[in-house]
């Protein structure tokens, strides 16, 4: 059940104006359709500058990923994969990818593992969860909606519903400076009298 939605999405870094676009990528030797994010700069001419591609994803069936970018410059990318299937119904998880080198490398944190509660129905249009997904960037945090399955959240029967989520960048501390130690003089002699 390959994914049939978009694969495309782009943010701007407030601190400086960079953009950064991800895409789908389909890898030729394995067939998945993974993520791939580059940074597009201002090159001070009127024109601009495309890096090169960097993976936000491994090899994994990825799609509709959202993109966002922290005050800190920390640049996450929403995203789900789709995982198989369990016996009948396709198994989803909804990820948090985040980088702090400008999109070079990403950690990813899954959010949500989940069953859609739409079973596959064999036709190649159909579409479970839809493009009703959002992530923004607020200071240091992302926040966002995806569409998940509500029974892990309590819900008492399978049905697609708005999962909201907050993942703040926690600041990397300052080095505190270490006040120096003076050596401990030496006792002084007593004079003699």
């Amino acid at each position: 059940m390959p994914f049939l939605a978009g694969v495309d999405h782009a943010a701007v870094d407030p601190n400086n104006g960079d953009i950064y676009y991800a895409y789908g990528n389909r890898d030729a030797g394995t067939g998945n359709n993974r993520l791939a994010i580059r940074r597009i700069q201002d090159d001070g001419g009127g024109g601009v500058t495309v890096g090169p591609e960097n993976f936000v994803t491994g090899q994994v069936e990825a799609a509709i990923p959202s993109v966002a970018v922290t005050s800190d410059g920390t640049v996450g990318v929403f995203y789900y994969t789709f995982d198989g299937f369990s016996p009948d119904f396709p198994i989803f998880s909804a990820h948090l990818a985040q980088s702090t080198d400008q999109g070079v490398t990403f950690s990813d944190q899954m959010l949500l593992t989940f069953l859609s509660s739409a079973a596959d129905n064999g036709n190649s249009r159909q579409r479970v969860l839809g493009d009703y997904m959002q992530m923004k960037a607020v200071g240091n945090c992302f926040y966002g909606a995806f569409t998940g399955n509500g029974v892990p959240f309590g819900r008492p029967f399978a049905n697609h519903d708005p999962i909201f989520f907050k993942a703040c960048v926690v600041p990397t501390p300052r080095p505190t400076p270490t006040p120096r130690s003076r050596p401990t003089p030496a006792p002084r002699p007593t004079p003699p009298r």
